[in-house]
This record gives C-alpha cells, sequence and structure tokens, in this order.
C-alpha cells in the first residue's frame, strides 16, 4: 500500500508524579492506603504518550494512571511502540484494533495494557488533528451543544454534611448548576450529606452521589429511594464492581437513574451492562479507554436511549481535553465531570490552559487536542528509575 503521509519515528511514554499540596510536599510517601483498602497515591500521577512523525508532528495522549504510572510507560515501551513505529497514525481504526488485538487472547481485556492503549489512541487522534488542521472535536463530527461550549457537574465532598453545604453552596457560586456528592462512610452519612446538600443549593441545582461501590444492595435502595424524594439526577457505584445482579436489581427498582462504568474499558464490558438493563447512565473515562473507544462506548449507550457522563477525575489537561472534544461531539451527553483540583494541576503543564466559565468548558482552540504540553513545566515532574 502506498504511504499516505508521514509515519510514526518515535513513541515516548513520561510517567509523571506532582508532589502534594500542603506542608509535607515531596516528604510525603508516593503510595498510600485510604478508604476501601484501596491502594491510592499521595502525589498526583499520571502518563503522557508523545508520539512523533517523519515530519516533526507531536500527538499529545495521557493515560490515567494515578497509581504506579510506570507500569502503563513499560507496557507503551515495550509491547505498544514497536507495534506502531513505521506505521500510518492515520490509520487510527486499524492501529487501535491491532494493538487491543494483540494482547486479547491472553486476557489482557481490561487493567494496565487498555490503559497504556488510551493513552496512545489520544496521542494518534492529536496527530490526526494536526495533520487535518482541525480540532478533534470536528473530526468527531460535533459540536453538537448549541453553546458551543461542554456542560459540567462539579464534585463536592466533605467528612461532615456542613462541609458538603459549603462546598456546595460555593460551587454553586462559580456558576455550576450541576454537582455531585462523594460519599465513601456508608448508609447514614450518605443520607444526611445527601439532605444537606439540597437545603444548601434549593431545587433549581442538579444533585448526583457517588458512593464509590460502599454499599449494600438493600442500603443503595434505600439511598436510592431518598435521592429520589429529593430529586437528585443519579446514583453512581452504589455496589460491588462484581455485583452485576445486585446492580441490575437496583436499576430495575429504582425510578431514580443508576450510573456506572469508570472501570469499564471497552464496550463490550458496557454492552453486556446495557443488555441487562443494569445501567442509566454510561461514565467512561477516556483516560482508561481512549478517545475512540469513548466514542464507541457513547454511540452504543444512545443506541439503548440511555445518556452518558464521561467520568473525569484524576487526569491532567492532556486527558480533560480528550474528554472535552469526545464530549462535543456527543449527541447523548449529560454532562461532563469536573475535579477542580485535577484541572488547575493539568494547566500548570500546558502551553495554553484549559478554560471553564459559568459550570461549562470552553472548547480548546487550535488543531488537534488544542492542549500542547510544556515539557520544560512537564521535567521537574518526570519519573525516572524505581518508584
Amino acid at each position: 500500500m502506498d504511504r499516505v503521509g508521514p509515519t510514526i519515528t518515535e513513541v515516548e511514554a513520561i510517567p509523571i508524579a506532582m508532589p502534594p499540596d500542603g506542608p509535607e510536599g515531596r516528604a510525603a510517601a508516593r503510595v498510600r492506603r485510604q478508604q476501601r483498602g484501596l491502594v491510592y497515591s499521595a502525589w498526583h500521577e499520571s502518563l503522557f504518550v508523545k508520539i512523533t512523525t517523519e515530519d516533526g508532528t507531536v500527538g499529545w495522549g495521557e493515560t490515567l494512571a494515578s497509581v504506579a504510572p510506570e507500569v502503563a510507560a513499560t507496557i507503551v515501551r515495550t509491547l505498544l511502540a514497536p507495534q506502531l513505529l513505521g506505521r500510518d497514525p492515520m490509520a487510527i481504526e486499524a492501529l487501535w484494533a491491532d494493538l487491543y488485538g494483540a494482547m486479547r487472547d491472553r486476557g489482557h481485556r481490561a487493567g494496565f495494557y487498555v490503559d497504556a492503549l488510551a493513552g496512545v489512541d489520544a496521542a494518534l487522534w492529536d496527530l490526526r488533528g494536526k495533520r487535518a488542521g482541525l480540532p478533534v472535536y470536528a473530526l468527531l463530527g460535533g459540536p453538537c451543544h448549541p453553546t458551543g461550549r461542554v456542560p459540567a457537574y462539579c464534585g463536592v465532598s466533605g467528612r461532615r454534611a456542613e462541609e458538603v453545604q459549603r462546598q456546595a453552596q460555593a460551587r454553586v457560586a462559580e456558576g455550576f448548576g450541576a454537582l455531585k456528592i462523594h460519599c465513601t462512610g456508608g448508609l447514614r452519612p450518605a443520607l444526611a450529606m445527601a439532605h444537606a446538600a439540597r437545603e444548601a443549593v434549593g431545587e433549581d441545582v442538579e444533585l448526583s452521589m457517588d458512593v464509590h461501590n460502599t454499599l449494600r444492595v438493600d442500603e443503595a435502595l434505600t439511598l436510592g429511594r431518598a435521592l429520589e424524594g429529593l430529586s437528585f439526577r443519579f446514583l453512581e457505584a452504589p455496589t460491588d464492581p462484581e455485583d452485576d445482579a445486585g446492580l441490575r436489581t437496583l436499576a430495575h427498582a429504582l425510578d431514580l437513574p443508576i450510573a456506572y462504568g469508570e472501570g469499564e474499558r471497552t464496550r463490550w464490558q458496557v454492552r453486556d451492562r446495557l443488555m441487562a438493563g443494569a445501567v442509566d447512565v454510561v461514565q467512561p473515562d477516556v483516560g482508561y479507554v481512549g478517545i475512540s473507544e469513548l466514542r464507541r462506548i457513547a454511540q452504543l449507550a444512545e443506541a439503548f436511549h440511555v445518556s452518558c457522563a464521561p467520568h473525569l477525575s484524576a487526569g491532567l489537561g492532556v486527558c480533560i481535553a480528550a474528554a472535552v472534544h469526545v464530549s462535543a461531539a456527543m449527541p447523548n451527553l449529560y454532562r461532563l465531570e469536573h475535579s477542580p483540583r485535577s484541572f488547575s494541576r493539568g494547566n500548570v503543564l500546558l502551553r495554553r490552559p484549559l478554560a471553564l466559565q459559568e459550570g461549562a468548558y470552553i472548547l480548546p482552540e487550535g488543531p488537534g487536542l488544542g492542549a500542547e504540553l510544556n515539557e520544560a513545566a512537564l521535567e521537574p515532574y518526570r519519573l525516572r528509575g524505581e518508584p
């Protein structure tokens, strides 16, 4: 086959760790344990992927690697890069199929391998947009929203109901018309926070709640019925991720929509939940699935008359920009998640910061993702050697 343009000459994986805010700073251990036994990092970690073509054009991607980004970096360098060198970056569908298929028979249909693929995929879309001279959302068929912006909902959390109230009121004052309350303390705190949040912001603000897979089915049913009475928009991640039957029970028993999917990696996982009627709002994260698969998942959900509310938490500037582009071209978008801390920290690393106004993301300017990393700003946070 004749070459259609410059081919890929270099694939770089750049794991980073930004130290935490506060007095502990760089002295804090990178890995710690927090709620529910999950391993978290005290640092803000991520993995950037840089793909360069023969003519010097660079595409940037990002994998959501909030713990141990070195793992996904090794996968990029040893498994994905050799399959990309010399290939045409415009052949995104073929490249995704080849890279995903290279390990599927070995059981790597999720986890770190697909995470690494997500960052590569975003970098390929950035390259494609730059070669075409168009923003990625235009290549995806957007924008779909009349304002030309992407509506957002903002996360709110706190140890006590009073903290949630103060934070919710502050976010509404910033212009957010939709909030999501995070609670991992169990049924009673969740009920208290739900009532407090609704009291604090009134009836005109859309509220949702994420309990991070911490409740039993009976507890989630009790909470869901209370949230229905408070006119909440959805209940997210109510039960254990493996409890398909429990999720289906809740979705069928409640009028309140059940949101799920931040941990899913492919359309096939989401398909099974949709066919079972176990989810009413899908929540793929572009840092785990990439631009190509996020688009496919949203289109699949649309066929089931299900909305998409892309998850976006610890991803930094490139990851956020990728989510904004796909969301802009998504007819069945509910809202895109917003994490103020990740947003501000991600902007530190970009040549031109992303913008948010009155509770909505402003579409990045320029061809590709419009999120060019400042490598000089990135340099102090690069991880080299052992964690």
